[in-house]
């Protein structure tokens, strides 16, 4: 597509239209999204969201003006692809910040008229044959009282993960996947263990595991490889939520003195590299498993995934647990029609989140937690963007 300019639009005029753009203008792009109706199949909102490459442009669906960025713009080159180019990448409606949700790339003639950008040149002796991606970035939050609701403050485990895919240019194909993680609040009395269980990927098709977690202790797990016995693959991040914040019960969930919080690492080797479907986001199914301090042993039975995620082949399903009208939406409530409709026991934000305080109800301290749930997630879906009760988020 090439971009024209017109000198006299001011008027409502098109004359004089050229391709040279005069010196000192400059150019912007704007990502509407829904703009021009409800053509997304099965998505029934009406939300309007900016998000534009010009400073002050990017607003939600009520007008207000985005504190984060929402576009990234800058020069990439590669001298042995040849590649001297600016790229433009957009968010839309939701906050994962992978920023791919549009990517387009412009090209300039000469190539340098196009100043006071950033440029990300090839790092030296980079392998041009692998490239990364990145797939995921949210922060899962936990509530480890299952079947029951407890307190529902969902601090029990909080998590911050991203996820980098490293792929093959020619073939697409994976060879590695890098899960970074930290933990963020440990708001429990239990022994919390934390992984993810590759959906669609063998426990016989990882080469191996490495990670940076060095005090990785006695717990669910038997150690940080893939888990024995599964048949499909089981990463382990850690043991216990202590082994990595200290000795504790509620570790930053309450007012005071914040523990130090530390960033690791966990790379996943494939032995053959699988199809990049095998590990995309959707196939990555995060959970912890609950054990009780006083209990002195530890087991697997009692895992808490996501919503409608299925769980390994070690838990034990209580069976109040999902939709009577869906045997295999588990860790969803049913709700009695009023308060509890559709509730689950863990979430994944994507972007920043403030987790409640030690005991504070989410539903009480998100103004549109609860309609955004018994919506099926169809309505308020920037809630943790929206209304708090701010005397009761950490």
């Amino acid at each position: 597509m090439q971009l024209m300019f017109y000198p006299k639009i001011a008027e409502g005029s098109k004359e004089g239209a050229t391709t040279v753009f005069p010196k000192g203008y400059r150019i912007g792009f704007v990502l509407a999204t829904n703009a021009w109706g409800n053509r997304l199949p099965g998505f029934t909102g009406a939300k309007k969201y900016r998000a534009a490459t010009s400073d002050g442009l990017s607003i939600n669906d009520k007008g207000v003006a985005y504190k984060q960025p929402r576009t990234a713009v800058y020069r990439y080159t590669n001298s042995s692809l040849n590649l001297n180019s600016v790229i433009c990448s957009f968010e839309d409606y939701t906050t994962d910040q992978n920023f791919s949700d549009v990517i387009f790339t412009m090209k300039s003639n000469p190539v340098d008229a196009v100043v006071d950008i950033p440029s990300v040149d090839e790092k030296p002796g980079a392998d041009d044959t692998k490239r990364e991606v990145r797939l995921l970035k949210g922060i899962y939050a936990f509530e480890d009282l299952w079947p029951s609701r407890g307190d529902y403050d969902m601090n029990d485990v909080v998590v911050v993960v991203s996820v980098d895919r490293r792929s093959d240019k020619e073939t697409g194909k994976v060879g590695l996947i890098r899960i970074n993680w930290e933990l963020k609040a440990a708001g429990a009395a239990h022994l919390n263990a934390f992984a993810v269980q590759l959906d669609k990927v063998r426990a016989s098709e990882v080469a191996g595991v490495e990670t940076t977690n060095t005090t990785f202790g006695r717990g669910a797990f038997a150690g940080p490889g893939p888990e024995s016995g599964s048949e499909l693959a089981v990463i382990p991040l850690f043991n216990t939520s202590q082994e990595i914040l200290g000795e504790g019960t509620y570790i930053n969930t309450t007012k005071g003195v914040a523990v130090p919080t530390v960033k690791h690492t966990t790379t996943v080797t494939f032995a053959q590299p699988v199809d990049p479907a095998a590990v995309r986001e959707s196939a990555l199914n995060a959970f912890i498993v609950v054990n009780q301090k006083s209990s002195g042993t530890f087991t697997r039975e009692k895992e808490i995934h996501m919503p409608g995620r299925m769980p390994t082949q070690f838990a034990v399903v209580s069976g109040n647990t999902f939709l009577e009208s869906d045997p295999y939406r588990y860790f969803v409530t049913k709700g009695d029609g009023v308060k509890n409709n559709y509730m689950m026991w863990a979430l994944c934000i994507p972007g920043e989140f403030r987790y409640p305080l030690e005991r504070s109800d989410i539903r009480d301290v998100y103004t549109y937690f609860n309609a955004w749930a018994a919506s099926g997630g169809r309505e308020h879906v920037d809630w943790y963007q929206d209304d708090a009760d701010e005397a009761l988020l950490y």
